[in-house]
């Protein structure tokens, strides 16, 4: 599903950078849909550091997982602990990694590229799956919302051209 909401008021611009506020309505939006949620493992990613951080703060029962931590240990916590519910996970834990048991992704921001994109659904979808996974897509109006569409055209031209190519080749074979 896509939740599309305004929050542009969740960015400052300060004399050295950006910063994000930790009162966003893109994060309360988060917070309000994690709250109707039943999901015992839940999967958040962010390409932002920083934003990670702040959502990890902001929910009890998670670990927090970035570049600069150890996959494995974090899986094993992840996975035996019942009590963790929640792991936010920047683009770095999106690769080679297996969640099986994960029965929620929610994409807090969008990617240009849609196999990226795709890269993060694909550690909750396995042959092993036993439950089907929920896909959650947080979208603001503006530039998310373009870049949402831009993406979407680029993933329909790709299975386009790849349905071309396979039936192509099939008349070929015939």
């Amino acid at each position: 599903s896509t939740e599309l909401l305004n929050y542009s008021s969740s960015i400052t611009i300060t004399s050295l950078g950006i910063k994000i506020k930790s009162d966003s309505p893109k994060l309360n939006e988060l917070l309000s849909v994690i709250g109707e949620l039943d999901d015992k493992k839940i999967v958040i990613f962010t390409r932002f550091v920083e934003m990670a951080k702040i959502i990890s703060n902001k929910l009890e029962n998670s670990i927090l997982v970035t570049g600069d931590t150890d996959k494995e240990s974090v899986l094993k916590e992840f996975k035996e602990n019942e009590n963790v519910r929640f792991l936010v996970a920047t683009d770095a834990y999106s690769y080679g990694v297996d969640l099986p048991f994960v029965t929620c992704v929610i994409n807090m921001d969008v990617l240009w590229n849609p196999a990226r994109m795709k890269q993060r659904e694909d550690r909750a979808y396995r042959i092993t799956s036993k439950s089907p996974v929920k896909i959650i897509n947080l979208i603001s109006e503006g530039l998310e919302s373009y870049i949402f569409q831009v993406m979407k055209q680029k993933e329909n031209l790709a299975e386009d051209i790849l349905d071309f190519n396979i039936s192509k080749e099939l008349r070929n074979f015939v």
